[in-house]
This record gives structure tokens, sequence and C-alpha cells, in this order.
């Protein structure tokens, strides 16, 4: 089984969201440290909180940024609301900074196994950044190497947050593509990715993903002012990927996503529950490119 895949295992499980291709976690054969930078535009239509009668959009501009063990994510929301209707939040933004550790496990010890562990640093604010708006987001997966380029994999995640702290299981069954095998992905949970390569230039990837996010609300907040906003949604995505050189290490996209099972949860500044809306699904359309060098 090749170290390549070992790698790409060790840590692209819970980063497909990112729309990468294969990430990697160690120096290339010849010592390099190769960095990978995400660029991403997302426009999503206008939903509605149900129980506040507001509805509202916003246009997101998200990078990501990878070299080695560091990682850095960054991603701003401009929130439009209906007109006529009272903002219940103004524009959003997050700044995610961590790093990640894989580690194959010595073969006398356990043959075909390795450790994965990541650590996300969230700030998530509406108007200014304080000690508040951090959520700690660690994650550890024990990976196990199958023939033929498959992998199992079983884990934890928790989001460290003082109104709401969420523990998540991580697990499922990873594949990467072959001479003889065009699909690659990872089915399993908190995500789910399936590639098909239509070509030596474009491919179609399909996806399924839970998203959690804390936002420190601002003073001037008129719903939960000083308070917090917490957003759980469930996202079903398909997109079209274009290289324009085969084998390369760009990789540009256009997709196609609906938000489902939304929730809207604020809290005052007590971190009390104020109270919970279901909001409407909605669509979202994306743009972005992936480059390693």
């Amino acid at each position: 089984m090749s170290s390549l895949f070992r790698v790409f295992c060790g840590f692209a499980l819970l980063t497909f969201a990112s729309a990468s291709s294969t990430l990697h976690a160690a120096p290339e054969d010849d010592g390099r440290e190769p960095i990978s930078l995400g660029f991403e535009l997302k426009h999503r239509s206008t939903a509605n909180l149900n129980q506040l009668g507001s509805g509202f959009r916003y246009t997101e501009y998200a990078v990501d940024f990878e070299r080695h063990a560091l990682l850095f994510e960054a991603d701003h929301r401009d929130v439009r609301w209906t007109l006529g209707d009272t903002p219940r939040f103004g524009n959003l933004t997050r700044i995610a900074p961590g790093f990640q550790l894989y580690q194959e496990i010595p073969p006398e010890h356990a043959d075909n196994w390795a450790v994965w562990f990541k650590l996300m640093v969230y700030g998530g604010y509406e108007s200014s950044f304080t000690s508040d708006s951090i959520t700690f987001n660690p994650q550890f997966i024990l990976l196990n190497f199958q023939p033929d380029e498959r992998v199992l994999y079983l884990g934890l995640g928790r989001f460290f947050h003082p109104v709401d702290p969420i523990a998540y299981p991580i697990l499922g069954f990873a594949w990467q593509e072959t001479p003889g095998r065009t699909w690659s992905g990872a089915i399993g949970f908190p995500e789910t990715m399936v590639r098909y390569r239509l070509s030596n230039h474009w491919s179609v990837r399909a996806n399924f993903e839970f998203d959690y996010r804390y936002y420190q609300l601002g003073q001037q907040n008129t719903t939960a002012a000083g308070g917090f906003l917490q957003t759980k949604e469930l996202i079903p995505a398909l997109q079209l990927e274009w290289r324009p050189i085969p084998e390369s290490d760009l990789l540009l996209y256009l997709g196609v996503e609906y938000l489902i099972e939304r929730e809207h949860i604020f809290y005052d500044a007590n971190r009390n529950r104020v109270f919970t809306d279901r909001t409407a699904s909605g669509s979202a359309i994306r743009i972005g490119t992936q480059l390693r060098f």
C-alpha cells in the first residue's frame, strides 16, 4: 500500500468541504513541504427565520491555507435582509488557525495502523473579536489501512464552546482512486464525499456534511445584544471540477448545494438560550479554486 495513500487518509477525511483534491500531512519525497491554497465564493438564496418572520441571504467569501502541520481558514458572510425586515444579525466573520499531526504506528506494535490529530481554534463574531468568540475543535482519529488503497477510520471530535459544547463521532470507510478505479471518496460521519473522474480534465463530486458554527453577537444586536448565535445545517452538495492540465495541482470547481434541517439558536449575554428558530431550507451556488505548490 502506498505511503501517499496513508498520508491522504491521515487528515483529508474531515476536510472535504474545502474542495481540495488530495492534501498531504507529510513532506514530499524530495523534502519539500508543499503549500495548499483555496479560495471560494458562495451565494445563498433568501431563507426565512420562521419564528422571527424575517428573511435573509448572504454572500460568503472563504480562504484556506495549509503548509504541512499548519492550517488556517477564514470566511466572511455579507448578510442582507429582506426589505422591511428587522436585521437579526449583521455580517458574520470567522477566522481559524490550527494544526494537524499524523503518525503511523510502528509495525511491531500494530501493523497497518495510524493516528491523526487535528485542532482548529475558531473565532466567530459579528462586530468585534473577544475571548468569548473562541471555539476549540479537536479531532482524534484512528486509521486501519486495508488492501487495494482502502482505509477504515474511527474517532471523536468535539466543539468546546460555553453555550452548547457538542461531541460527535467520526467513523467511516475511505478509498483512493487507482489505475483500474475511477471512484474515490469516503462514506461516513460527519461527512460523506464521493468523486468520479469523467476524464483527465473533468470530475464530478457529491458530498453531504453537517455544519455547526458559533458567533459572538455585538452589543448593538437587536435580537440578543452581547450574546451568541449558533447555527446548525445539513448540506448535500454537487459540484463539477476541472483541471486545466491533467494530473496538475490546480483545480477549479462550480457547484450547488441545498441547506436543510437548519436552526439558528440565539443566546443572551449570560449564555441562556433565548429561542431556537427552525430556518427554512435554501439553495446556494459556489465557485472556487484549489492550488497546491
